[in-house]
């Protein structure tokens, strides 16, 4: 209490260059950063209802085992103890936009009004549009490949059949 009996009142820390010298400036913003991400990551794996052992076994899935983590390396990094690499934060974000988990509630904004949350869900929905306009692309190239390939297997079974009347002929 001070001197009028009051509680003192935290004041937010404002580090600067002078009090935390010019190398550790730098270090307290990546751990809030990694706190941060930490946080967002948490809340979107319990909304899930996901574990920390099953949120590691789906990144290691999606990355096709390229990234795999332990759980007790998840809650390290949930808790902003365990900087994330730029594969780990890449692959999480993707596989958190995958799911379909609004992009905005995991980054933390807040809509001021509904014209600002439908803008958000049309740039949502024309991303997923062009996605699924390479992935029928992509199938489409494979259709006309296919069907390359079993209009040239006709042409050789045919020939082998005319091959093979021939040779009953003669």
């Amino acid at each position: 209490m001070d001197q009028d009996g009051k509680l003192p009142t935290k004041q937010p820390l404002q580090p600067t260059s002078e009090s935390l010298g010019e190398g550790n400036l730098h270090s307290y913003f990546d751990s809030k950063l990694n706190k941060e991400f930490g946080d967002r990551v948490r809340t979107w794996r319990l909304r899930r209802e996901w574990s920390q052992e099953r949120l590691a076994q789906e990144l290691a899935i999606t990355t096709g085992h390229a990234i795999e983590l332990h759980p007790t390396s998840v809650t390290r990094l949930e808790k902003g103890d365990r900087p994330t690499t730029y594969s780990e934060s890449i692959a999480l974000a993707l596989m958190i936009l995958d799911s379909g988990e609004d992009q905005a509630t995991f980054l933390g904004i807040k809509y001021t009004d509904e014209r600002s949350r439908l803008e958000q869900l049309v740039v949502d929905h024309e991303r997923y549009l062009a996605k699924l306009r390479s992935q029928r692309a992509q199938l489409n190239r494979d259709m006309n490949s296919l069907t390359a390939e079993i209009k040239s297997r006709q042409a050789e079974l045919e020939k082998t059949r005319r091959q093979l009347a021939q040779a009953g002929n003669g």
